[in-house]
């Protein structure tokens, strides 16, 4: 079936980044100027990213079951195909089987019953290929099986397009799989952002996704000799619906082993048979476990080895799968509706109390940061969560909530992903003895904004919701100073497009007196308004971010003057990142690099002790993040001593914020911040500044930190002089994979405080 084929993918060679294979947070990775695809083919089936456009046009020109698409682009602008495979009759009536989708999520009762009376229905599975780069067997297998549906007539292809329909990401991470390696031309494991999608690669996916909530959703990874099949180990999240999950997941993954173990030179492992723990399925962060909150039977599968028969391995289980679907799509497809029909009905869970719904404030008297409120809940509306607004005020939980409020109500098909994004989480540090990845992740606390659970049903005036509004901008007043407050990213973004314009922009130090009583606390923001063109300026950014720029008679002399810092960051992509996104010009180096251009070096790596040691006694400033931050030499430019936590510990935590300086402007005395392998500092010496401390007590809130104890009041982040320049080492993560909005300006914060 011919259809438009849109923009086709680009050529290699152009400019793009390098990331080291086995990134993780705080390992090194690198931007290079220029790369060619890999020069040798691993095995003789392997495709190069350049190749594949002129493949799938030639596969949908010459077969009536195949439509390719683009359904996204990389974070290097490389295009992202999705290629659906099923009956020519089928792909003439795709709406006719997502209506099919949107009725079990509008009435399950009516869609189950459809079933019954053998309506036509098909049921789309979802290929995942290669997310990780450099695990290049799954976009060969998803290749092959595209070429085998997409001409043969056998038995089993016949079945196969009768009952579903294929649905394939050709190949999840073209920046990775041109040069061999795991993360994105970002420098992310997109296998670690679901829920907070911050990469447009796995926005793409979550799209696809929620578009069709697939009924089988496999994700194609490597390398695991004997082969991997989830389902997983425990400990599982209890938000999911896991009866009706391992029901199937389980019969379906031994039809896989099985023809992997009968085709391939392989054997095949289930961590949920085969495994004591440590490969659970806890966090959503992994894209089948996303595909999960959506009804989906998830799989990672990870094959034995980069070669052919690794090719092979992925294909006979991709194959068994989808013919398993084909097999038992009615029993399967009634329990994936059951899923939804329990989300709606309320049905209650053994191990797991929903509350009746969660209110998000909108306005700036019950919300800290409206603006960070609307982007959660725009959040929730593109990964098909249902919002409502009220349309008068009402009374929840036993507070009062003003017309405009935002409800996310529990009685809804996606309730477990609702609640999985929005919950506190749970202290899951006794369950097991090891986790694979992090265990909490909660919006609220990790972007900032306010989210209640009411328990008690309420009566509400309430509409459906399709996109919140923002908080309206405002310039009020007309000097002789504009402040602005440090509350928000949005701020530090403007404040940094007004630097770059040629604007005098100032920032408190201390809290400052504003005029009569008034007093602006430290980290305040303060534009002269007496410069050409200012106001205009200010409209625009106000407008743009939803910030607020008063007038004010001004504080008192002797504030910081900002300048454009040039920023190197060694270590963790995601600083680069949230860097570059808040505004700031970034560069990132390598360990051997010189650093005299720079202003200030944060890093999450380790970094040679000689050279940033006299890079700060010159006058310029470092950000250590974390244990690597902190190695040898690093650590000893302020007089402290620190412990730290193991490799897996993390989770949200209460945090104290000082409120005197700049490092922690802005943020509270009972607060939030994310730790992952997290520090302590155990002895403060003179000239040292506290700037947040771990809570006292039970100051865990969620997450795996069997040992916090010692943690527990200890100063979390400090800074200090170091000869002409300062420094600030911050013990736990404050732009950990990019999930942390709300801890994205003590980054910032800590870089304006150690310019001069």
């Amino acid at each position: 079936m011919l259809v438009l084929f849109l923009v086709l993918g680009q050529a290699a060679g152009v400019s793009a980044k390098v990331i080291d294979s086995e990134h993780e947070e705080g390992a090194y990775w690198k931007e290079v100027p220029d790369y060619t695809e890999r020069p040798t083919r691993p095995y003789p089936s392997y495709t190069y990213y350049s190749e594949l456009p002129a493949i799938l046009r030639d596969i949908d020109t010459r077969s009536n079951r195949v439509k390719v698409e683009v359904m996204g682009h990389s974070a290097l602008g490389r295009d992202m195909f999705l290629v659906t495979v099923s009956d020519p009759t089928a792909l003439g009536r795709l709406g006719h089987y997502q209506a099919f989708r949107h009725t079990m999520l509008k009435d399950p009762d009516k869609a189950q019953a459809m079933l019954e009376k053998g309506d036509d229905f098909k049921v789309p599975i979802f290929i995942n290929a290669s997310i990780h780069g450099g695990e290049t067997p799954g976009v060969d297998a998803a290749l092959r099986m595209l070429r085998r549906l997409a001409f043969d007539d056998d038995e089993e292809v016949r079945k196969i397009l009768d009952n579903t329909i294929v649905l394939i990401n050709i190949v999840q991470n073209p920046d990775g799989r041109i040069i061999d390696t795991r993360p994105n031309g970002n420098g992310f494991d997109c296998n670690r952002d679901f829920i907070t999608l911050s990469q447009p690669e796995s926005r793409a996916t979550a799209a696809a996704i929620v578009k069709w909530k697939p009924m089988i959703f496999l994700d194609l990874h490597g390398f695991v000799n004997p082969m991997l099949i989830e389902p997983c180990t425990v400990p599982h999240n209890p938000n999911y619906e896991y009866d009706l999950y391992i029901k199937w997941a389980l019969e379906q993954a031994e039809a896989m082993r099985t023809s992997v173990e009968a085709n391939t030179p392989f054997q095949a492992e289930i961590p949920y048979l085969d495994y004591g723990e440590g490969w659970d399925d806890y966090p959503p962060i992994f894209t089948p476990m996303y595909a999960m909150y959506h009804g989906s039977i998830g799989h990672t599968l990870e094959t034995p080895k980069k070669t052919e028969d690794g090719v092979n391995a992925h294909y006979y289980a991709i194959m068994a799968a989808a013919r398993f679907a084909a097999e038992n799509k009615v029993a399967m497809f009634n329990d994936q509706i059951e899923v939804f029909r329990r989300g709606i009905e309320r049905v209650v869970q053994p191990d797991m109390q929903f509350p009746y719904a969660y209110v998000i404030p909108a306005d700036p008297a019950n919300q800290k940061d409206p603006v960070q409120a609307a982007r959660a809940v725009e959040h929730l509306l593109f990964n098909g969560i249902e919002v409502q607004q009220a349309k008068k005020s009402f009374v929840a939980g036993g507070r009062q909530y003003p017309a405009g409020t935002f409800v996310v109500p529990m009685n809804q098909p996606l309730r477990a992903l609702a609640n999985t994004m929005l919950w506190d989480g749970e202290d899951i540090s006794y369950e097991v003895s090891d986790m694979y990845d992090i265990s909490a992740w909660n919006l609220p606390e990790l972007w900032g904004f306010d989210a209640a659970a009411v328990a008690a049903p309420f009566d509400a005036s309430l509409v459906g919701l399709s996109k919140p509004d923002y908080p309206a901008g405002a310039v009020d007043g007309d000097g002789p100073v504009y402040v602005l407050e440090n509350r928000t990213n949005n701020a530090v973004k403007a404040v940094n497009e007004l630097l770059k314009r040629g604007f005098l922009v100032q920032i408190t130090t201390a809290p400052v007196p504003a005029g009569g009583e008034a007093t602006l606390p430290a980290g305040t923001f303060v534009i002269p308004a007496d410069q050409s063109g200012l106001r205009k300026e200010l409209v625009s950014l106000a407008n743009r971010y939803s910030i607020a720029f008063k007038g004010s008679p001004g504080p008192a002399p002797g504030l910081k003057t900002l300048t454009t810092p040039k920023v190197a960051v060694l270590g963790d992509a995601a600083v680069t990142f949230v860097l570059r996104n808040l505004g700031f010009n970034v560069t990132t180096i390598a360990p051997s690099d010189p650093l005299g251009a720079y202003d200030v070096l944060v890093a999450s790596s380790a970094a040679p002790a000689a050279a940033v040691r006299s890079f700060v006694q010159s006058g310029k400033g470092y950000v250590g993040i974390g244990r690597y931050g902190l190695t040898g030499d690093l650590g000893t430019m302020l007089p402290v001593t620190y412990a730290y936590g193991n490799a897996y510990d993390n989770g949200v935590v209460r945090a104290r914020y000082g409120p005197e300086g700049v490092v922690a402007a802005y943020y509270g005395l009972d607060d939030y911040a994310f730790v992952y392998r997290p520090l302590w500092f155990t002895g403060v010496g003179p000239g040292v500044a506290v700037d947040s401390w771990y809570g006292n007590g039970q100051f865990f809130v969620a997450g795996f930190w069997p040992n916090r104890e010692p943690a527990a009041g200890k100063p979390a982040v400090v800074s200090g002089s170091f000869g002409q320049g300062k420094v600030v080492y911050v013990g736990f993560q404050p732009a950990f994979r990019a999930h942390t909005e709300y801890t994205f300006r003590l980054l910032s914060n800590s870089i304006f405080h150690c310019l001069k």
